[in-house]
C-alpha cells in the first residue's frame, strides 16, 4: 500500500529567494579564515626556514648559528596561537 503526503501549493515552483539565504548556515566566518591564513603562512615560513637550515644547509643559514631555528620556533608557536584563535572565533561564529 502506497501513501501519499499532501503538500500545500504555495504558487511558487521554487523556494523563495529569501528562504534559500536564510537556510544557509555559515561554516567559517571571515575572521576565522584570516586567523587560519595567518597560521598557515607562519607554519609554511617556519618549515621553509628549517628546510633551508637543516636540509639544504645554505651558508647564510649555517652562519646564523641558531637564528634560523629560533625564528622558526617562534613562527611555529605563533602559528599554533593563530590556529587556536581561529578555532575560537569559528566557534563564536565570527
Amino acid at each position: 500500500m502506497v501513501t501519499v503526503d499532501a503538500v500545500l501549493w504555495s504558487g511558487q515552483l521554487a523556494p523563495s529567494r529569501d528562504s534559500v539565504f536564510e537556510e544557509q548556515k555559515q561554516l567559517v566566518g571571515p575572521q576565522a579564515l584570516i586567523y587560519y591564513g595567518i597560521a598557515g603562512g607562519s607554519l609554511a615560513l617556519a618549515v621553509t626556514l628549517l628546510y633551508s637550515r637543516f636540509v639544504r644547509k645554505e651558508q647564510s643559514a649555517v652562519r646564523s648559528r641558531g637564528g634560523f631555528a629560533f625564528f622558526a620556533g617562534c613562527l611555529f608557536l605563533f602559528a599554533i596561537g593563530a590556529a587556536i584563535a581561529g578555532y575560537v572565533s569559528a566557534q563564536a561564529g565570527r
